[in-house]
């Protein structure tokens, strides 16, 4: 009977305080960073965790603001796990994409491991946060590195330079028509040494 009583207090008190402290949309400011829609100029926004205490202290606000997709992969490409390896010649699997500013095979360029750029794991790169986020998958998502392994498939700087800038339905499209490609010319070399 007590624990009935008490129950029914604690019930009341919360509906009281409720009812006291009415929520009004118009109290709630609607002009913070993380609910504005991306200005001019802006490619994407994201959030630095790292200085979170200076944006709640009054210091530099902790969203960043991000202008180009150079801006956005430089940006990313300051994670812990970044190296420099030999382009598409190392121990590590990096997927064949036609990007265009990627350097030739055994050139020094930057890479980071996939897992900076997946959706659902502590070290996902802060730049995959907010507005920047939907860029992030689409290239841990775009039809070359979908099924890589998170921590041994890397992604050059060049991909992401090229995959930040498509859309994805063009991504899927674009290595659609780069494995029917790639089957045509393994089809072609098999014809080429059956008959010899």
């Amino acid at each position: 009977m007590q624990v009935k009583i008490v129950t029914f207090l604690v019930f009341a008190s919360v509906i009281a305080l409720s009812n006291s402290m009415s929520l009004n949309l118009e109290t709630i400011p609607l002009e913070m960073p993380i609910l504005k829609p991306d200005g001019e100029g802006v490619f994407c926004r994201y959030k630095n965790f790292s200085m979170e205490a200076a944006c709640n202290e009054g210091g530099a606000c902790s969203i960043q603001n991000v202008t180009s997709p150079k801006s956005f992969c430089d940006t990313l490409y300051l994670h812990d796990h970044a190296v420099e390896l030999p382009f598409m010649q190392s121990e590590f699997t990096s997927p064949y994409v036609s990007a265009g500013a990627c350097p030739v095979a055994g050139t020094k360029h930057l890479h980071v491991p996939l897992v900076a750029f997946r959706n659902g794991n502590r070290y996902r790169d802060t730049v995959c946060s907010l507005t920047c986020s939907p860029i992030c998958d689409r290239i841990a998502n775009h039809p070359s590195y979908v099924k890589g392994h998170m921590f041994t498939t890397m992604v050059p700087i060049c991909h992401c330079l090229y995959l930040s800038q498509i859309p994805l339905a063009k991504a899927h499209s674009n290595t659609a028509s780069l494995n029917s490609t790639s089957i045509a010319n393994s089809t072609s070399i098999n014809n080429l040494t059956n008959h010899h």
